[in-house]
């Protein structure tokens, strides 16, 4: 039952050629269920067909695979671990240095940084590394928003509400904090 554009995309899908996503609408519903019936039916016939429907004006776009984009649009778990040993060795160094300066600790970073021996771009992504008050504070923080969004689940429930858009703004207004200070950081890395 695959008429000749239907044959046309399963060659071009197998020549590495994908059509994007939303525009897929080759077979219409009828012919969607004659060739799906054959091939359910044999497997499983206690289960209800699920079917989508396509509009008859649906169009297919074909988007050729870029074998550059493919092997850069992710980081490998190498690369990831390379950042994560990156990220720690940069911590222990600067860890060592502050150490080593013989000011109490809430002036040791600020002189540094005056001093130049230490660059804010070498802190920003690692500072809850630098010091076990931060990492500390950052676990309360996080633990702070779960439970804030676990409680306020509950009381949703009591209430019998079922609108998760009440406990996505709850979310949100939190959320906006840690964004902040991205964006603070991130401003500071410009």
């Amino acid at each position: 039952m695959i008429n000749q554009s239907n044959r046309q995309f399963l060659n071009q899908s197998e020549q590495g050629i994908l059509p994007h996503r939303y525009s897929m609408g080759l077979l219409k519903r009828d012919q969607f269920d004659r060739s799906m019936e054959s091939s359910t039916t044999k497997s499983v016939s206690s289960r209800p067909l699920k079917h989508v429907s396509f509009s008859e004006y649906s169009t297919v776009c074909v988007y050729r695979i870029d074998p550059n984009y493919e092997l850069k649009k992710s980081y490998s778990s190498a690369e990831r671990r390379a950042f994560k040993n990156q990220a720690a060795r940069d911590s222990g160094r600067i860890q060592k240095i502050i150490a080593s300066c013989p000011l109490q600790d809430s002036q040791t970073l600020n002189r540094l940084l005056d001093l130049n021996i230490i660059n804010l771009e070498d802190l920003l992504g690692i500072e809850h590394l630098m010091s076990e008050k931060s990492f500390t504070r950052l676990i309360k923080q996080r633990r702070a928003h779960v439970g804030l969004l676990l409680r306020k689940q509950e009381e949703l429930r009591k209430m019998n509400i079922k609108d998760e858009n009440i406990l996505a703004a709850d979310a949100l207004t939190r959320s906006a904090e840690s964004l902040a200070r991205a964006r603070c950081r991130a401003a500071l890395a410009a």
